[in-house]
């Protein structure tokens, strides 16, 4: 009797906390397409390389994955005591954040830290700060106020929130973090140090924390990619009940013929030969050298046959 056919759902659930849905691994050690160069994202991951925090420069096919989080922040000095105030409506509201960083990895971790201003649309640009490093030890963690994001944003390390904006004057913007690879004492294999940061924000007698996750930086795919990366994704696929799944290959397998769609022929190659290797990369252990291939890994969360 001819066997009854079912469909195989597979989902990918987001998981961002070591790699992705979808997941780049490795560096490309070939030219850019010239064409495509302008949609690559700023060159931030350069800073984590360079060591010196302000460096702009260009992207290199072999820049790392940026672990990227913007905290919002608000700030505002309120008419201090003791002093007199002349106006229709006294600043009397107190808006204070504050972003704490909490390095809980095993080993020290160097990070990069900005402030930028939030304007208008139609007010004139405002400068972003500078990048300023931070290194902390394992178990450590450090707060950045309202004091030191005035520092970030004006470039003093003496300048104080009212003393550069003076009373009543809200300011608001994101302090952003950046982790790169790290390199850990006595080892050459270069680690992803994932640390934890939140928001505490205080309105007058007003307190509300927020947990700020990360958001990865793509850089080795400068040519459109029939999938998003670090996003979920979802195939239903025609299978034989008869007979056992292997899910993982499943996939893989419909992803192959998805890349299979790419016009350009050594883009084909190269995305074909990263779901290659990402198919023989153990999605729970995502250390690779830096000599490795690069790599696109899949992480399943649900594989479900369906009627």
């Amino acid at each position: 009797m001819k066997a009854r056919w079912l469909r195989l759902a597979l989902a990918l659930a987001i998981v961002l906390v070591a790699l992705g849905a979808l997941v780049v691994l490795g560096g490309i050690a070939l030219a850019r397409n010239p064409d495509a160069v302008s949609n690559a994202p700023p060159a931030a991951a350069a800073v984590v390389d360079a060591g010196a925090p302000d460096a702009q420069a260009s992207t290199a096919e072999s820049d790392p994955l940026v672990l990227s989080y913007a905290a919002k922040f608000v700030c505002q000095e309120p008419l201090q005591p003791g002093q007199f105030y002349y106006g229709t409506a006294a600043p009397l509201v107190e808006e204070q954040t504050g972003v704490l960083v909490h390095n809980s990895q095993p080993y020290t971790v160097t990070l990069y830290k900005k402030a930028v201003r939030a304007r208008l649309e139609t007010a004139p640009e405002i400068r972003p700060g500078a990048w300023v490093s931070v290194t902390l030890k394992p178990d450590h963690a450090i707060r950045i106020d309202c004091d030191d994001i005035a520092k970030l944003l004006t470039g003093s390390p003496a300048a104080t929130f009212i003393g550069t904006y003076g009373i009543g004057v809200e300011v608001e913007g994101f302090v952003v973090i950046l982790v790169g690879p790290q390199t850990v004492a006595g080892s050459n294999v270069a680690r992803f140090g994932p640390v934890d940061v939140t928001a505490e924000y205080v309105r007058a007698s007003e307190v509300l924390k927020k947990d700020i996750s990360y958001q990865p930086w793509w850089w080795w795919w400068w040519w459109p990619l029939p999938w998003r990366l670090g996003y979920a994704y979802q195939r239903i696929l025609t299978i034989d009940p008869a007979t056992n799944i292997d899910c993982r290959g499943v996939l893989y397998n419909a992803l192959l013929q998805d890349a299979q769609a790419i016009a350009d022929t050594q883009q084909r190659t190269l995305t074909l030969a990263a779901l290659n290797a990402g198919q023989n990369t153990d999605p729970t252990k995502p250390t690779r050298g830096g000599q490795d291939s690069p790599a696109l890994v899949a992480l399943i969360g649900r594989c479900d046959k369906i009627d």
